[in-house]
């Protein structure tokens, strides 16, 4: 049970953390409209860009586009995806989500070694690497072949991503920074 707080100037306020992500999402829209989240004028209006956060390859594709929609009608103007490993799973959702009216920006990581790849495969919801990448990462024995590797299927998914998508961002994973120099290399 969420328990009103008694004090302060937002009398619907909870005294729990009780906002999910579209829920946060209309907070910021109102702020951008120049009210706060009890529709009292705050002075000049926010600029924030509203995005959301999205898997392009979920155990529940339709649940994940209902999500969606419930944060487009929230304020949310643009997608940033996780990760993804093959065009597949975005021209799969851009199927599934046609219609919206949303920027969906893809993930780009290159990965940096089978080990990497095998935990972002088996332990991250939402990440899944197809067998033909991780069956060629096995093939080598030395990392810094297996991040070339990486740098060169993160270079292909970016250019493959031209017409399908507005953009896509890249990260580097933790690494440094000059690993997504390699990426864009020739690309530019």
């Amino acid at each position: 049970m969420n328990e009103r707080a008694a004090i302060g100037d937002f009398p619907t306020a909870t005294s729990v953390n009780d906002v999910n992500v579209a829920g946060l999402v209309r907070i910021i829209n109102s702020l951008n409209r120049g009210l706060d989240f009890s529709d009292n004028a705050i002075g000049t209006p926010t600029q924030f860009a509203i995005g959301v956060g999205l898997s392009l390859n979920p155990s529940d594709p339709d649940k994940e586009v209902e999500k969606l929609k419930e944060r487009l009608n929230a304020g949310a103007t643009f997608v940033m995806s996780q990760p993804v490993f093959s065009l597949e799973p975005v021209k799969r959702f851009l199927d599934r989500s046609a219609g919206l009216d949303v920027k969906i920006l893809p993930g780009l990581l290159p990965v940096a070694s089978l080990k990497q790849a095998l935990y972002l495969h088996n332990e991250v919801p939402g990440m899944s690497l197809p067998e033909a990448l991780l069956s060629k990462l096995e093939k080598f024995e030395k990392r810094e072949d297996q991040t070339a590797l990486g740098v060169e299927l993160a270079r292909e998914l970016l250019s493959g991503l031209k017409g399908l998508t507005p953009g896509a961002y890249l990260t580097s994973g933790g690494r440094k920074a000059p690993v997504l120099v390699d990426v864009i290399k020739g690309l530019v």
